[in-house]
């Protein structure tokens, strides 16, 4: 049996990362986001505080997704027209198609790239959650990736404080779920989400 790589920090899986990759990250440096939810300095620092907040989770799936999450945004960046404020649409879906080409890497760790996908994918629609119609809140927490991706967007909000949870060896039937209140039990734990 192959040995499972384990994150300890940033600056460790940036080094592990393919050469494309890393590029990408760094390209990020010069992207300015919306300082009303992100008051860090740019966008390559937002991913290595998500991804360090997810490496408190413990949880590689989590892990992986924080560092691959907005890693489009340098390609996609764009000006609202509307708002005047910068935007990346369409940052999810690409990196979604990432996580899924870098399968083999994902795997490394003992990842499930389906989640991490699914994770990169819904991590700005998860936002929203409390404002869905009845059926598409349904429809999102049927999703595997659904519990992780309702813990991921602790991690992706800036202007949270509130330390991670950890995960490691969580067996997901033991996390609730109470979707009137935003929030999750972890081993007797609530969670506020949102």
């Amino acid at each position: 049996m192959k040995k499972l790589l384990k994150i300890s920090s940033f600056e460790q899986l940036f080094s592990l990362l393919p050469m494309k990759q890393r590029d990408m990250l760094n390209t990020l440096k010069e992207i300015r986001e919306r300082k009303d939810f992100h008051p860090e300095e740019n966008a390559y620092e937002h991913v290595r505080i998500v991804t360090e907040r997810c490496i408190e989770t413990g949880d590689p799936e989590l892990i992986l997704a924080a560092i691959f999450h907005d890693i489009f945004k340098f390609k996609l960046n764009e000006i609202n027209e509307k708002t005047g404020e910068p935007t990346a649409r369409g940052h999810e879906e690409e990196a979604c198609k990432m996580v899924i080409e870098n399968s083999d890497f994902i795997l490394k760790f003992g990842a499930d790239p389906g989640i991490v996908a699914g994770i990169c994918l819904h991590h700005m629609r998860i936002k929203n959650f409390n404002v869905m119609k009845k059926s598409k809140r349904m429809a999102m927490m049927n999703q595997p990736f659904f519990l992780k991706v309702a813990i991921f967007t602790r991690a992706d909000n800036m202007l949270s404080t509130e330390p991670m949870p950890k995960l490691s060896g969580l067996i997901q039937d033991k996390v609730v779920f109470n979707e009137e209140l935003g929030t999750i039990e972890i081993k007797n734990k609530i969670i506020k989400l949102w």
